[in-house]
Formats: structure tokens, C-alpha cells, sequence
């Protein structure tokens, strides 16, 4: 550790602490370090080398468990017992709507003690308990080393990344508020990162899931309408009062004197929901692909996983799966990829006979009857009611999956559970990856058959993609679903301003009866009117 290349007897024990090992491991050598360090120095120079710290693990088999797991991080080991304890769920996590994330890099290897100190401090600055943070050590950059004395320390550039789970907004705002923002702070708040070369501290920054719908944007665009709706209704008028002079029978804003502004009106009211309803085909996008995602991963990615490791926890969970299910899973999953394109029809279409019914009066073709326009208002307000019992279903599932934790405890609990794990276990095997990449090279390094750390790293690898993938696809599917609350509320609003507008136009057209020759002009080019954006 001074750089002599052997390890003294103070030397080997603080890597001992370095690497969590207690003294009591030592069973065969009286719990002693100073005893086991003095059977190591087996060519009695008073110093242990690097040939007999790696024979160690073969001399003394009895510690191979002990010293592997310690040089590695425990990245060798992955029975199930450990796989149940890494989705072990905190109390806290339970109770979380979000996470608090930090980072930094250091230089150097970062050892099981040492891993466990930095925890704690990290913990104790944050003013939370340990079981509320996640603390994980990618390597990113390792120093090639050309002599053995410097081989015995060689270096790696590594990067730390901190995940506090958080209650609410409040307990973001304290722990965020309570971390160190610059190395200087940091090594004052963590001593044992004074070991090490510290840079780049990232900024602390908060990702909590929102506690109530966005409803901004639905007021927003709600008044827009009414003033529209307003302005719409105060422009017939005006005409209506102005024509009524000319050659028309005297009618109010929903009469054939205002049969021009309602078609303005009319074509207002497409443009809104073509525009709306666009809205909600980007935002279901997301959601589209996080089903897709979520059918793949249990259709295709679970079965090859679970065939391949053959991990009980995973058996269990399969068989819960009932096989008609998987079958009409697997059957119908073509048809989620055009959720998206679905969400289109009702509006689009409604939108277009909208456009027929405001253009057909515009031809000049059977001037007065107004027949084909009353037919294609009619189309459109039957399919305006099929959109808006569509959208109203979008909405609801949005308002579910938002407000239905807060309406039932016990669901929040599980979602809580749900979202944290897919913090959790992600990180935890990846974390299992890193190390086990380290470890291998070691023992690789120090003559040691690694062919069965190698399988451990590749279940890990398999475990990781499976849940990593399944993780991210669950998580965005709560969160784009609740995203789509806003769009498809603002279809129905203006789904629900072009009903009001198309019966509007109906009236001023006459109904579903023909129009009397004195009440509707034949040729409505030459009404006072110029065009209809003069109105």
C-alpha cells in the first residue's frame, strides 16, 4: 500500500478493514489478522507479496469463500437466497413517489468496507436511514500498469452514482438542499473519499412522480373555447341582424341569416379536434411501445431466461401465468402496434365530415337545399359521440392510474413497491456485472480457473436484461398513461364544442327539413356576405 510492493502486517490490516473481512473469519488462525498474515509470509521476509496474497485462496481453502466474495464484492455469488434479499423491500420504499439522484467520480478501487463506510456517510448527510439510499460503482476507465510493484495498486477510474428514495416533494427538497455540491464538501461529508481522488460531483436532482393531473393546459385550452364559442356566437348575431335587413325573414344567430358564420364555425371546430386529437396520437405513442415492451418481454424474453438459468423464483412466476392468458397475449399482440393509429379514426373522421358539412355549401352545385351538408352534419355528429365516448375512456384510464393510489392505500403500497424495485434491482445486478468484470480479471490475473464465475456473470447479465427491459417498458406504461390524461381531455373538449357547433349549424340550416326558397338563398355567394372569412 506504500507502494513497496509487499504488504506489511499494519498494511494488511487495514486492507482486511478495507475489505470488510472481520478478524473472526479467520477461524483456523485464532481470529487473528497478525496470526493469519504471519502464515501467509511463507518466505518469512516480514512483508506478504502478491504471489502469497493470491495463493491464499488455494493454500487456505477454508477462507476461499471469504477472501473471493472480498476481492470481488461478493460479484461471484448469485444463489437465490441473495437474489431474494436484493429484492428485499424497504419500509421506505413503500411509502416513495420518487427518487433523489447525485453522482461523482473517484480513482481507485473501491473496497467492500470502504463501500459500506461511504454509505453510511452519504446516509447520515442526507439525514435518512441507509436502507433509503442506492449506492453503486461503475468502472469506467482502468490505468494500465507496466511493473508488478505498481500492479499491486493499480487504479481505476470509477463512477459512484447515489439514489435516495423520497416520500414527497418536501423530503426531495431537504435531502437535495443537504448534499455536497463540490469535492470539497464531499470529502468533508464522506472522510473515506480522502483515500481517493475525487471529481466531477454531479448536482443533485429530483424525479418524483406527479401528485396530481396536469390541469393547466385543460383550463387553458377549455377557456380558449368558450371565448371562441363566444366570439362565434356574437359574430352570428352581428350577420344575422345585418342580413335579416336584406332580403332574408327575420331569424336570430341559429337562422339561416347566420348560416355563413356558423360555417366558419364549423370549420373552427375541425381544425380543433384534428389538432387535439393529433396531440393524442404523439402522447399514446409511448404508451404503444411500453405495451408492446411489456408483451415481448413475457411472450418471448421470459420464457428464454427462465429456460436458460432455471431459477425457481422465476418458475414460480411463470406458472402463475395462466396459459389461456399467454395465448390470447400472444395471438393479439399485432393489434396493440396500432393502438396509436386507432386513437386517430374517431376523431379524424369526425373531423372530416365536419369539413363536408362547412365545404358542401361552398360548391356551387344545387344551390338552396343544403341537403348533402345536413346529411354529412348528421355523420358527424354521430361519430362526434362515438369519439367522445372514446376519449372519455383514455381519460379514465389516465385518471386511474393517477388518482387510484391516493383512493386506495394499499394500491399505492404496491405500486410504490413496483417502481422502487425497478430502481433497485436494476442497479443492484448491474452493480453484481461491474464487479464480477473486475473479479474475473483478477483471479484470471492471479492463475485461478474463473470458469465458474463466468456462468454467474452471465446469469447476471441475462437477469439484468430481463428485468432492466421489463422495469423500464412497466414504469413508462404508469407513466405515459397518466401523460395522456390532458390530451385526450382536451379532445373532449373540443369534441364537445364542435357538437355544440354542428347543431348550430343544423338549426341555421334549416333542420332536417328543406328550407322555405324565402329563408335560404340560392346561390349564398351572393348574400351580404363576401366570403366566409369576412366573417
Amino acid at each position: 500500500m506504500d507502494g513497496d510492493g509487499v504488504l506489511s502486517s499494519s498494511e494488511f490490516t487495514s486492507a482486511n478493514v478495507r475489505l470488510g473481512i472481520a478478524a473472526s473469519a479467520y477461524t483456523s488462525h485464532s481470529g487473528s489478522y497478525s496470526t493469519f498474515f504471519t502464515a501467509l509470509n511463507t518466505n518469512g521476509d516480514g512483508g506478504v507479496s502478491q504471489s502469497e496474497l493470491a495463493g491464499a485462496v488455494t493454500s487456505f481453502p477454508q477462507y476461499e469463500t471469504v477472501l473471493i466474495n472480498a476481492f470481488t464484492n461478493n460479484a461471484t455469488s448469485m444463489s437465490d437466497s441473495e437474489l431474494e434479499s436484493m429484492i428485499a423491500t424497504p419500509q421506505s420504499m413503500l411509502t416513495s413517489t420518487g427518487v433523489v439522484r447525485t453522482a461523482f467520480t473517484l480513482t481507485g478501487t473501491v473496497f467492500p468496507g470502504q463501500r459500506a463506510a461511504i454509505k453510511t456517510s452519504l446516509a447520515s448527510t442526507a439525514g435518512v436511514p441507509e436502507t433509503d439510499l442506492l449506492v453503486s460503482y461503475t468502472e469506467v476507465a482502468r490505468r494500465r500498469q507496466l511493473s508488478t510493484q505498481r500492479k499491486l495498486q493499480s487504479t481505476a477510474t470509477t463512477r459512484v452514482e447515489v439514489t435516495y428514495f423520497v416520500r414527497d416533494d418536501a423530503q426531495a427538497t431537504s435531502v437535495m438542499a443537504a448534499l455536497p455540491t463540490d469535492v470539497t464538501s464531499l470529502k468533508a461529508s464522506v472522510p473515506t473519499l480522502n483515500e481517493f481522488t475525487v471529481s466531477d460531483v454531479q448536482p443533485a436532482s429530483a424525479d418524483i412522480v406527479p401528485s396530481k393531473l396536469p390541469m393547466t393546459r385543460l383550463y387553458v385550452l377549455g377557456g380558449i373555447l368558450v371565448a371562441a364559442l363566444a366570439a362565434l356566437i356574437g359574430n352570428a348575431c352581428f350577420w344575422a341582424k345585418k342580413n335579416s335587413k336584406a332580403k332574408y325573414d327575420k331569424g336570430g344567430c341559429c337562422s339561416a341569416n347566420a348560416l355563413k358564420p356558423w360555417l366558419f364555425a364549423e370549420s373552427i371546430a375541425a381544425a380543433a379536434i384534428g389538432a387535439t386529437v393529433y396531440m393524442l396520437y404523439t402522447q399514446i405513442k409511448p404508451v404503444t411501445n411500453a405495451i408492446i415492451g411489456i408483451l415481448n418481454m413475457i411472450l418471448d424474453d421470459l420464457p428464454t431466461v427462465q429456460r436458460d438459468l432455471n431459477y425457481p423464483a422465476l418458475n414460480d412466476f411463470v406458472d402463475t401465468i395462466p396459459s389461456g392468458v399467454l395465448d390470447s397475449l400472444r395471438d393479439n399482440r399485432d393489434h396493440f402496434e396500432y393502438l396509436d393509429e386507432a386513437v386517430l379514426v374517431p376523431g379524424l373522421l369526425a373531423a372530416i365530415f365536419l369539413a363536408f358539412g362547412f365545404l358542401c355549401p361552398l360548391i356551387p352545385v344545387r344551390k338552396g337545399s343544403l341537403c348533402f351538408s345536413k346529411i354529412y352534419m348528421m355523420l358527424a355528429f354521430l361519430l362526434l359521440v362515438l369519439a367522445l365516448v372514446f376519449y372519455i375512456i383514455f381519460a379514465s384510464a389516465a385518471i386511474f392510474m393517477a388518482e387510484a393510489p391516493d383512493r386506495a392505500p394499499e394500491l399505492a403500497t404496491e405500486v410504490n413497491r413496483m417502481r422502487g424495485l425497478c430502481v433497485q434491482i436494476p442497479i443492484s445486478i448491474q452493480q453484481r456485472i461491474t464487479d464480477a468484470n473486475t473479479a474475473i480479471s483478477t483471479l484470471q490475473t492471479a492463475g485461478q480457473n474463473v470458469t465458474q464465475y463466468t456462468n454467474s456473470l452471465n446469469t447476471a447479465r441475462s437477469l439484468h436484461t430481463l428485468l432492466d427491459g421489463g422495469c423500464t417498458h412497466l414504469t413508462d406504461l404508469l407513466d405515459e398513461m397518466v401523460k395522456v390524461f390532458v390530451p385526450a381531455m382536451m379532445c373532449i373538449v373540443a369534441i364537445v364544442f364542435a357538437i355544440v357547433v354542428n347543431q348550430t349549424l343544423c338549426c341555421a340550416a334549416g333542420g332536417i327539413c328543406r328550407p322555405r326558397k324565402s329563408q335560404v338563398p340560392k346561390d349564398i355567394s351572393k348574400t351580404p356576405e363576401k366570403s366566409i372569412i369576412s366573417v
